[in-house]
């Protein structure tokens, strides 16, 4: 009977002490709003966060690709990252020095976890410039299909419209 309320006890701990995603986000999400977006991808090549990004952006207000040009290109990387791996901003980033977006996860033994990293951005199609970009990552002991939907809930957050 006691172990059992410790094991129950211990599962709640763990539970209520998980991080949500980390987000870094540049740029505004509302620039979607109204225009008319489009998937940049490799044809034939889709990957598993494509369609629900596409999705979840129509809810913020974004229109479907309706054949004409679109006004704002969507890149979608949805990636496993090692143990011991973060996300950095990359050699010649305007954060100095090399800053990170995600450092490598790391539980609070100092065990290295694996994660995943959900990277987002909307490109104006008149300049090519980036009119936001978001990344999301979470690094978990056991990365799930359930990590998809935290990374997404995190980095295109659905707002209720003002009442």
């Amino acid at each position: 009977m006691m172990r059992t309320g410790l094991i129950l006890c211990l599962a709640l701990t763990a539970t209520a002490c998980a991080k949500p995603p980390t987000v870094i986000a540049k740029g505004d999400l509302s620039a979607v709003r109204g225009k008319q977006v489009a998937l940049l991808a490799v044809p034939g090549a889709s990957g598993p966060a494509d369609q629900p990004v596409m999705t979840r952006l129509q809810a913020l207000g974004a229109q479907p690709d309706g054949g004409d040009k679109p006004q704002i290109l969507i890149q979608v990387a949805f990636n496993n990252l090692p143990a011991n791996t973060g996300v950095s901003a990359g050699a010649g980033a305007e954060e100095t020095p090399k800053a990170w977006i995600a450092s490598p996860g790391r539980s609070r033994m100092g065990q290295a976890r694996p994660g995943q990293s959900l990277s987002i951005v909307g490109l104006d199609a008149a300049t090519g410039l980036p009119a936001f970009q978001v990344t999301a990552t979470e690094h978990r002991k056991a990365v799930s299909d359930k990590t998809l939907a935290r990374l997404l809930d995190a980095a295109l957050p659905i707002t209720p419209p003002a009442s």
